[in-house]
């Protein structure tokens, strides 16, 4: 067994093989080694994920274990070497390559001591933890797989969702909750921080696009507003809060809040000022002259100059309470819209 492997190597080749296995297996890690296997004729170079060859003139053969870092090295120094073809020494703890030269303990020459598994870099986290299943975890960290099987046993719950069906922004959403819960626990010590930063590190689903949605047409916001239109108290609520969700787009939530005093002009156009949305949210939102005329008619008929401007109303046809619920908006709005159309247009599309 050589206790020192020589061999002669064209620098493009050497530069072009090195580029290769780091941007296959990404930013270096302490733990990643490639496998030197140099014949009279060929040096073949092997990693996890890539195996190149290279045409070599070998004067003393062998096998040899180098860390990524090493190669990192070489892609970035390789037109610094001023030849076109120089001569590469591997011995244990230093590689040589023409007059630069690499010192690492990690470099070792002799007889790799078992067979890497080619595991694609770009395999999907159920293959890598099927693979983890049948390794020990001695295999793992001597086949550089560790990390990367780690990394795909942060990601399960990910993968659970996605087995749900669920949308990449809900899928997002939790995944941030996560994340920050172990973020709150590596600050408690409750949670390594090794294992809370492989928890923030994995990546949320990807939102290809924008959704379009649904909407309502202008025909169908009239044909609603023209069924709501009744004479007595609970039609001109109910045509009331129909005419504030369409022309203001207000959600069943700040329906329910809206106060009379929110609704002030500004600029000479009537506006709901201060409006807490979702989220915490305050924004301003302009009022059409339609909505205010619809908005002052039910005001009007039930009395009501300060407070909650939608209230109840009760079986005997007067004015109840001080509010309304979300769900009393929600069934209004869902009887008012389903019923007598030739079109059924779903309340979710208001509301």
């Amino acid at each position: 067994m050589n206790a020192e492997i020589t061999f002669r190597a064209r620098v493009q080749d050497l530069s072009k093989a090195a580029r290769l296995i780091v941007a296959n297996r990404g930013s270096a890690k302490d733990t990643d080694f490639v496998d030197f296997l140099v014949s009279e004729c060929v040096a073949t170079l092997r990693s996890v994920g890539t195996s190149t060859e290279i045409p070599v003139q070998g004067m003393a053969v062998g096998t040899a274990r180098i860390p990524l870092s090493a190669f990192e090295k070489i892609a970035g120094v390789a037109r610094s070497f001023g030849k076109s073809e120089a001569q590469v020494t591997i011995a244990d703890g230093f590689l040589k390559i023409g007059s630069w030269r690499y010192n690492s303990e990690a470099i070792t020459v002799g007889t790799i001591p078992d067979q890497r598994i080619d595991l694609p870099v770009n395999a999907s986290a159920v293959d890598t933890l099927a693979l983890a299943e049948l390794l020990s975890p001695e295999q793992l960290v001597q086949q550089g797989l560790h990390r990367r099987v780690q990394e795909a046993r942060e990601a399960r719950y990910r993968l659970s969702l996605e087995a749900r069906g669920l949308a990449a922004s809900s899928i997002n959403q939790r995944l941030a909750a996560v994340r920050r819960l172990a973020y709150e626990a590596a600050d408690c010590g409750l949670l390594s921080p090794e294992l809370a930063a492989g928890i923030r590190r994995v990546k949320g689903a990807k939102q290809l696009g924008r959704r379009s949605g649904n909407w309502l047409s202008l025909e169908q916001c009239s044909k609603i507003l023209d069924g709501v239109a009744g004479g007595d108290l609970r039609a001109t609520r109910d045509h009331a809060m129909i005419s504030t969700l369409v022309g203001c787009g207000l959600r069943r939530s700040e329906l329910v809040a809206l106060e009379m005093e929110h609704v002030q002009t500004r600029q000479g156009h009537w506006a709901i000022v201060d409006l807490v949305g979702k989220g915490g949210h305050i924004r301003t939102v302009p009022m059409p002259q339609w909505v205010k005329d619809a908005l002052d008619g039910w005001t009007s008929a039930a009395g009501i100059v300060k407070g909650r401007a939608f209230r109840a109303i009760s079986r005997s046809g007067r004015v109840w309470g001080s509010s309304i619920t979300e769900n009393v908006v929600w069934h209004v709005v869902n009887k008012r819209c389903t019923n007598d159309f030739d079109t059924l247009i779903w309340p979710t599309l208001i509301i």
